[in-house]
C-alpha cells in the first residue's frame, strides 16, 4: 500500500491509502480536522469525510449500492473508528464527532454513537425502529423515495444530517449517556 497525506487543506487533513505503490486503487480517504467549536469546553476530532472501498469487488443483488458509493465497503469501519478514538484519548480530545450525511451512514456506525442533540438521537431511534425489518439500501431507498411518513402529519420524512458523536471523554460519555439527556431522547 501507499499512503499520502495532505497537511494543506484549511478544511482539514486527508489522510489517502491505496491499494498499491502507483496509487491506482484508492481505498481509504479521510479528511479530518480539530473543532472547538462543536462541545461547549471541549475540543473533538471532526470526521469531515471518510472513504472506505474495495475498487476490486464488484456490487450485486446481495450487495447493491448505497448512496454514493462507487465500490463496496472494505468492512473495516469499526477498525478506523478505533483508531479515531485512540487518537482522541491520546491528545485528550472530548470525542469523535460526524456528520452522517445519509440515513444508512448512521446505521452502519458504531453502536456506542450517539446524536449530540437528543431530540436528532430520537428521531434516529424511532426510523431505525420503523426501517428495522428492510435491508439497509431499501430502507435509503425508501426514505429518498419519500416511502416513510411521519404518522402523526402524513408528511415523508427527510434524512437531516446533524452531529453524531463518539464520547472519548468521560465527561461527554456522561452528558450522553446521563438522566437528563435519556429524558430528553424519551419527551
Amino acid at each position: 500500500p501507499a499512503v499520502d497525506v495532505d497537511f494543506g487543506s484549511g478544511l482539514g487533513h486527508t489522510v489517502r491509502v491505496f491499494g498499491e505503490p502507483e496509487r491506482r486503487s484508492l481505498l481509504i480517504e479521510m479528511r479530518l480536522r480539530r473543532d472547538r467549536r462543536l462541545v461547549p469546553d471541549g475540543d473533538v476530532l471532526f470526521v469531515e469525510w471518510m472513504l472506505l472501498q474495495n475498487p476490486r469487488v464488484q456490487f450485486s443483488a446481495r450487495l447493491p449500492p448505497l448512496p454514493g458509493q462507487q465500490h463496496p465497503g472494505l468492512g473495516l469501519l469499526g477498525v478506523v473508528v478505533g483508531l479515531l478514538i485512540l487518537i482522541g484519548e491520546k491528545v485528550g480530545l472530548e470525542a469523535v464527532v460526524d456528520v452522517p450525511s445519509q440515513y444508512f451512514v448512521a446505521a452502519v456506525g458504531p453502536k456506542h454513537m450517539r446524536f449530540l442533540d437528543p431530540a436528532a438521537q430520537a428521531r434516529f431511534e424511532a426510523l431505525a425502529e420503523a426501517l428495522a425489518d428492510m435491508p439497509l439500501a431499501e430502507a435509503e431507498r425508501a426514505l429518498a423515495e419519500g416511502r416513510v411518513v411521519d404518522a402523526t402529519t402524513g408528511e415523508p420524512i427527510a434524512w437531516e444530517p446533524t452531529p453524531m458523536v463518539i464520547p472519548v471523554s468521560e465527561r461527554l460519555r456522561e452528558m450522553l449517556r446521563g438522566p437528563a439527556y435519556e429524558a430528553a431522547v424519551r419527551e
